[in-house]
């Protein structure tokens, strides 16, 4: 299968998805632009909530072509190879969430974090308001969030936990086998679980490979079968995200920013910075 890597929406420039990154649209809007169909890819940080209402869709995984009619949930986590056809008369919402969203939202349901490590698929509803309720809280969170209320984040943190908990009582057995590349995809999420939690440019490729129990020969396997790129490649790119989230969100210099991110000068910094933005500390702030 041909894949294709966004670290935002499909074709969207969007580098990459900022911590409390939430989008809500119809999948007629989104799918429509693509003709109807939407290429093998994955998502580096993002999952995703598919609610199918009325038609069918084609879900195209690694372990083949799965077509479904609605209703349907489906839920895709990040770094989970798919893609869709969807049917012209399709209807239905997508709903798109940062995996720092989720794992914040999640961090005491380690059980959910679990089960949501590969792709759910949600057919049978015992009864029919069961999936209408997860239509009525999409359309809840996507109101919320185009709010302008103080109460906004918190409403809407409680709304996509609620889905969340909706959907994984729902969810059964895995809906698709697990493949050969699944323990690639394990090792990949474990390797940016572990550079989240640890300061940026305090591990060497080697010792988070020694935390995974693999050579850092293997874990460059694994970054180039998942992602496409070395896992010092992704180290820099995750310190880069840090960077830009502090320049969106603090009033720290540039300078004051490189040293809080271990950076050895402030030049050092921009160079990096430059090579995987296009532009300066300076100029992305701005």
């Amino acid at each position: 299968m041909k894949l294709k890597n966004y670290n935002g929406l499909y074709e969207q420039n969007i580098p990459f998805a900022s911590p409390f990154y939430i989008y809500s649209e119809s999948i007629r809007d989104r799918s429509g632009l693509f003709n109807w169909k939407v290429a093998p890819h994955l998502h580096i940080n993002l999952y995703q909530v598919f609610l199918i209402e009325s038609g069918w869709v084609k879900v195209d995984t690694t372990s083949g072509i799965h077509e479904l009619e609605a209703p349907a949930a489906i839920v895709i986590p990040p770094c989970v190879v798919h893609g869709f056809e969807f049917d012209p008369g399709v209807t239905g919402r997508i709903i798109t969430l940062s995996d720092i969203f989720v794992n914040e939202i999640l961090k005491h349901v380690s059980n959910i974090q679990l089960r949501l490590k590969d792709i759910s698929v949600i057919t049978e509803f015992q009864q029919a308001s069961d999936f209408t309720e997860l239509v009525t809280l999409a359309l809840s969170i996507d109101d919320e969030a185009s709010d302008t209320q103080v109460e906004r984040d918190f409403a809407v943190r409680s709304l996509v936990g609620l889905l969340i908990v909706k959907l994984f009582r729902l969810m059964s057995v895995p809906y698709f086998n697990p493949t050969r590349g699944s323990l690639y995809k394990d090792y990949y999420r474990d390797f940016q679980d572990s550079m989240k939690k640890n300061g940026a440019f305090s591990r060497s490729v080697a010792q988070y490979a020694c935390e995974l129990n693999i050579t850092p020969v293997h874990l460059n396997r694994v970054c180039q079968a998942v992602a496409g790129k070395p896992a010092s490649w992704l180290i820099q790119k995750h310190v880069v995200r840090e960077a830009q989230n502090l320049l969106r969100y603090t009033s720290h210099s540039v300078s004051e920013i490189a040293y809080q991110l271990n950076f050895s000068t402030p030049e050092y910094f921009t160079r990096l910075f430059k090579k995987h933005t296009g532009m300066t500390p300076v100029s992305f702030r701005k």
